[in-house]
């Protein structure tokens, strides 16, 4: 996602993308999805938008549901770590969400997840 970001549209397209590569490709779990919004300019108005959002959607709302999935959010931003953290709670959907500040961080993480996988 590059700016300027509709925090409605844009996750539920995400979400559309990730789920429609696992399907037509055959993907086998574990999977692990990276989002970076390290340009994202949201403000935390956008933030409770975004997520209620999915919310809405609940678990037919696509692969963040799916725990199989590792999902991973990249951003040094204070409101990308509320997402991350916000995403775990029951209210918010109780998904387990990984934050890293840099890119390189989080395909190191997923790298060695991954790994121990196997």
């Amino acid at each position: 996602m590059t700016p300027p970001i509709d925090v409605i549209e844009d996750p539920a397209e995400v979400r559309r993308q990730v789920d429609d590569l696992i399907d037509s490709h055959q993907l086998s779990l574990p999977i692990t999805v990276i989002s970076d919004l390290s340009v994202a300019k949201v403000d935390f108005s956008d933030l409770v938008i975004g997520m209620a959002s999915a919310l809405r959607n609940g678990p037919s709302g696509g692969s963040v549901w799916n725990a199989e999935l590792t999902n991973i959010l990249v951003g040094s931003g204070p409101l990308v770590r509320l997402l991350a953290n916000s995403m775990g709670q029951q209210q918010y959907g109780g998904v387990k969400v990984e934050h890293f500040e840099s890119l390189d961080q989080a395909l190191e993480h997923a790298k060695r997840t991954l790994e121990r996988a196997k």
